[in-house]
């Protein structure tokens, strides 16, 4: 009894694929057949392009030459989007500090870096973490202590008014007195007893 219920299912299937085959052949158009428009050694410039118009086409040079120094005369320069600026803060031209001139240095002014890079050097680093669950760029904050004083900041921030942030590591940070230009890099702090 099962093998005829096999064989009837087999017989359909069967049947049907067979149906399926014919109206397949049946249904079937021949492809069309369009003349060679290519043929070997016919030359390039006896065939001239059509618009749907059936007039040849051509360029309005004019037109070219126009359209190029439009687009060269609305060309600006564009915006560093990688940049660290933030939002409400003046853009300048270039966000790096200008150079300072390479000219010999009183004694007045090496004493007065000498006193700031004492200062900057009182600070701590005592250790940093990510902002978010990603690790990228500009996201590290750091944990500063000066004194008695606990600061957390990210890179580019000030402290203090006059002490800027340049830049976190996991080994250390870099400060900068933003009159005098003076950096000091402060390293981790080791376990202290």
């Amino acid at each position: 009894m099962i093998n005829q219920k096999q064989l009837l299912v087999i017989l359909a299937l069967g049947g049907v694929w067979a149906g399926l085959l014919m109206w397949r052949l049946v249904s079937i158009e021949e492809p069309a057949h369009v003349p060679l428009v290519h043929v070997t050694g016919q030359s390039a410039h006896r065939t001239v392009a059509q618009g749907k118009t059936g007039a040849p086409l051509r360029v309005d040079l004019g037109l070219l030459a126009a359209s190029r120094t439009q687009r060269e005369g609305t060309f600006a320069t564009p915006k560093n989007i990688f940049s660290l600026t933030r939002p409400g803060e003046p853009q300048t031209e270039s966000s790096e500090p200008p150079l300072p001139v390479n000219r010999p240095l009183t004694t007045e002014e090496q004493l007065s870096q000498q006193a700031t890079a004492a200062d900057l050097a009182q600070f701590r680093y005592l250790g940093f973490f990510y902002l978010g669950s990603l690790r990228r760029e500009g996201r590290e904050i750091a944990l500063l202590v000066k004194n008695e004083d606990l600061h957390i900041v990210r890179a580019g921030e000030i402290i203090q008014q006059r002490v800027l942030v340049k830049s976190i590591t996991p080994t250390a940070v870099t400060l900068q007195e933003t009159h005098s230009l003076v950096e000091q890099t402060v390293p981790l702090a080791e376990g202290e007893s």
